[in-house]
């Protein structure tokens, strides 16, 4: 791995931990601190090369899970960021798989890292 590709993958560990951060240390229910956390995702959610190779389909996945309903509502008109407008859908049973998701994935990098 190259440097580069080094500073981008801790920069996205980063991102993730501070995602983690604000579901595990913000208080309410897990769809608010989601909300509050997602910030944390976006700069992440767009970056093609964010994640190496190995860990690319599971991001890929769970990016589409987070963006599944768009930015836009049924009539085309934008309303909300992606991320959120898909979290209003979502039931709390959701919310935490999709949780549980990023933090192993999270996971997952920071072992990638240390190898």
């Amino acid at each position: 791995m190259n440097s580069v590709d080094s500073n981008r993958y801790f920069w996205t560990l980063e991102k993730l931990q501070l995602f983690e951060d604000a579901l595990t240390f913000n208080h309410g229910p897990i769809k608010s601190r989601f909300h509050e956390a997602r910030m944390d995702l976006l700069p992440v959610l767009y970056d093609e090369r964010a994640f190496p190779d190995d860990l690319s389909d599971q991001w890929q996945t769970i990016r589409y899970n987070l963006t599944l309903k768009g930015a836009a509502n049924d009539n085309g008109e934008l309303i909300k960021d992606p991320i959120e407008h898909t979290l209003d859908s979502y039931n709390n049973k959701d919310l935490e798989k999709l949780a549980r998701n990023l933090i192993d994935l999270k996971s997952q990098l920071e072992s990638y890292l240390e190898n």
